[in-house]
């Protein structure tokens, strides 16, 4: 679990203001081939069986997406790339109908709390936030159904005033404003400088 969370921890720390954005690993499409994530949902070894339709069809999908994206940002086939996000959206909610039909009512239950985990602070955002980066820029959600429905669930459990959620939302749109201001100077993927990438972990 702890590496597990690890790597949502980098992927948060690699998410840049505008333009390309990878933000927080989704644990429902991650369970079918995290091996901390299944450690810590006790999947069984017939149940990974029930996953490998899906983990081949993935794993092929991000081979396409490699080769896509080989040549750089530049020059992008943009329907290619417009299609493979289609195929992407639709092997996603495969994968999501695999896990729920196999997991059983306990390991849900904790996935449905990893979930939370994952969200971090952006669990008290507003679920109709702008900005969520890639092609779509500032006009693109920030959040996917699934964020949102995890948002609202949790500020009903908590039974939250509306005046805390709006006390909320204010701190989490600071927090993030402030995240990204100190990732500015990081740089992205290969160009990253380990050490200021340390430090701004930090």
């Amino acid at each position: 679990m702890v590496a597990f969370l690890a790597a949502v921890i980098v992927t948060v720390a690699g998410a840049q203001p505008g333009g390309f954005r990878f933000g927080p690993i989704d644990p429902t499409l991650a369970v079918i081939d995290n091996a901390a994530l299944q450690e810590e949902l006790k999947v069984t070894a017939a149940q990974k069986d029930k996953f490998k339709g899906v983990v081949e069809k993935r794993t092929e999908l991000t081979k396409k997406r490699t080769e896509l994206f080989a040549k750089g940002f530049k020059d992008i086939d943009k329907d290619a790339l417009t299609k493979l996000n289609e195929d992407s959206t639709k092997l996603n909610e495969e994968i999501k109908k695999v896990v729920e039909g196999t997991l059983n009512a306990d390991q849900k239950k904790r996935l449905k709390q990893i979930n939370v985990q994952v969200m971090g602070l952006n669990v008290f955002a507003d679920p109709d936030t702008k900005g969520g980066g890639g092609f779509g820029g500032k006009d693109r959600p920030a959040f996917n159904d699934a964020q949102k429905a995890t948002i609202k669930e949790v500020n009903e459990a908590l039974k939250l005033s509306e005046t805390q959620t709006k006390s909320f939302r204010g701190i989490v749109t600071e927090f993030n404003k402030d995240q990204r201001d100190i990732l500015k100077e990081v740089g992205f993927g290969k160009k990253a400088d380990p050490d200021k990438r340390a430090e701004a972990n930090k």
